[in-house]
């Protein structure tokens, strides 16, 4: 979802460094990830994150409305891998994602199941963008600026719109 015309900062600075990177002399392949299936991973870390704390969660309007194709970390770095080892790939950009196409709030939910949580789920008529940056930082300590700029790009589509851009992945 990178993109000069988004609305918003964090992914506009995003499409500024892959720029940056294509139109330097160095060599470099673009792979483009929304959302990275493993702890560390910012929109992940956020997107689980009161799953992770609450036995209640609420699940305001953005995370029901976000639809992401997340990306499994293994399959990252095998992508990472690939394009490191093929040259014939420089100056080209792709997406890397998942085969499934789900809500923020759904990714949660499996991630909850799989790791054994049991939550209580409420959806919040609205879209609490406030209460959503303003409890990442109670729950996780992250910083207020950095979460807003996280949800904020959360209001934009993260899906691979085009199937020749998906990085070819061997399985």
């Amino acid at each position: 979802a990178a993109d000069p015309e988004s609305p918003s900062t964090y992914l506009r600075g995003r499409w500024a460094v892959e720029r940056a990177f294509v139109q330097s002399d160095i060599p470099c392949t673009v792979l483009r990830a929304a959302t990275i299936v493993a702890r560390g991973s910012a929109p992940f870390d956020l997107a689980t994150l009161s799953a992770r704390r609450l036995p209640v969660v609420p699940e305001p309007r953005w995370m029901r409305s976000c639809i992401i194709e997340p990306v499994a970390l293994a399959d990252a770095v095998q992508a990472l891998t690939l394009a490191i080892d093929d040259r014939d790939l420089d100056g080209r950009s792709f997406d890397i994602s998942g085969p499934d196409r789900m809500s923020l709030a759904t990714m949660a939910r499996e991630w909850a199941a799989a790791t054994g949580r049991r939550r209580a789920y409420v959806p919040v008529p609205l879209d609490a963008f406030g209460a959503s940056g303003w409890a990442s930082w109670v729950l996780d300590r992250r910083s207020p600026r950095a979460a807003r700029l996280l949800l904020e790009a959360f209001r934009a589509r993260q899906v691979c719109a085009d199937p020749s851009r998906r990085f070819p992945l061997p399985q």
